[in-house]
């Protein structure tokens, strides 16, 4: 029985995140799953959330750097205050994979580049305000 995954490093993207939210939504044995950088993005994030909200199984998620805005960490953060079962979640690099720098390369650093940053810190602060109320009733997070 499969009861742990590691699929990190395997740029599996939204598409990949959907299939396994599906397999999440029904599957009653697995309770580890290893995301570790998988360009899951906005819309991965959000197919995992709507599975962590029914899920009664798995109890740790490394969802660390996959690429995650506003959208996907508003999403998650919602799923989490509705799981009772999850105990263990990494949410390190969360928002858009280096937005700043990109635009650091492209135009000298300007204002784009700030608002690059400004935007991965965003979905950090929204994503943490979700987990700390979601740690309440939980044993451990990642950060």
């Amino acid at each position: 029985m499969l009861t742990e995954l590691n699929i990190s490093n395997n740029k599996i993207g939204s598409e990949g995140a959907a299939a396994l939210a599906s397999a999440l939504r029904v599957n009653r044995v697995l309770k580890t799953l290893d995301l570790f950088n998988n360009r899951i993005g906005d819309e991965g994030a959000k197919a995992l959330a709507s599975a962590l909200r029914v899920n009664g199984v798995l109890k740790s998620l490394n969802i660390h750097r996959n690429n995650i805005g506003d959208k996907g960490a508003a999403a998650i953060g919602e799923a989490l205050r509705g799981n009772g079962v999850l105990k263990s979640i990494d949410l390190r690099w969360f928002g858009r994979a280096h937005p700043g720098r990109r635009a650091a390369r492209r135009d000298g650093g300007g204002h784009d580049g700030h608002r690059g940053r400004h935007h991965a810190h965003a979905a950090a602060r929204q994503l943490l305000q979700a987990a700390v109320s979601w740690l309440w009733g939980h044993e451990r997070v990642r950060q």
